[in-house]
């Protein structure tokens, strides 16, 4: 096994932030071996000291977020594809957009689109993402589908054949009825931290004035790609 995939284990197991904090730690400790005696024992003081204030600001954190439900993204089962979707209004109604993201059942950013749909409200918005979202995972054969929103009211819908759709959408929900039949869908409810990506791509849809898709993750939403794949927690605050 290569030096980076102990890595990349290790990374998935304790966390980056924990990862790279011990990097640190090591470097310190070489350079302090490195040195003549005297600094060793001077250098090694004030690296005990720096480990005690990180041990505090560690513990202090913990107290600040214990209490706190964590939300945390989880791949899809084995073969499955999780598209995460979310849209906004600013001021709903307001100026609206919508994104979302696909990942493979390893956590593997597959693609992600964004888009900006004029005045309307959010609801709107964040039914028009998963619709969309369908309709893309249907033209390009993933079968097996597990959309996740931050937004109960559009699960419901989507697992509701007698849901009477906006009028603006209803042609393409009368489609996207059709794709559902041939796929197979899992459905789940996710807090809006843990929604991130979707969040962030739907706030960079507002920026554009046509539909733009990325089979290479934007820059924008790379460190959040990472955060989720090593399952680094956010918290919900009510």
């Amino acid at each position: 096994m290569s030096f980076f995939s102990v890595a990349s284990l290790v990374i998935c197991g304790i966390g980056l932030p924990v990862f790279l904090a011990l990097l640190c730690l090591l470097e310190e400790i070489y350079a302090i071996i490195s040195m003549p005696f005297v600094s060793q024992m001077y250098n090694l003081q004030i690296l005990c000291a720096l480990h005690l204030n990180y041990s505090i600001r560690k513990t202090r954190n913990k107290m600040k977020h214990e209490g706190k439900p964590q939300v945390v993204w989880r791949a899809p089962p084995l073969h499955w594809i999780k598209v995460n979707s979310d849209g906004l209004s600013k001021g709903n109604p307001g100026p609206a957009a919508y994104g979302a993201v696909y990942r493979s059942s390893e956590g593997d950013f597959i693609g992600c689109f964004a888009m900006k749909i004029g005045c309307n409200t959010s609801f709107f918005a964040e039914l028009s993402a998963a619709i969309h979202a369908i309709e893309i995972a249907y033209q390009r054969g993933w079968r097996m589908l597990w959309i996740e929103s931050d937004s109960i009211a559009v699960l419901q819908c989507l697992q509701n054949n007698k849901f009477c759709c906006p009028w603006l959408l209803r042609n393409k929900w009368l489609y996207c009825l059709d794709y559902m039949k041939s796929m197979t869908l899992g459905f789940s409810h996710i807090y809006m931290k843990g929604n991130c990506i979707a969040d962030r791509l739907t706030n960079i849809g507002l920026g554009f004035n046509s539909f733009t898709w990325w089979d290479s993750a934007p820059t924008q939403i790379s460190s959040l790609l990472v955060r989720d794949a090593c399952g680094l927690p956010n918290y919900w605050f009510k």
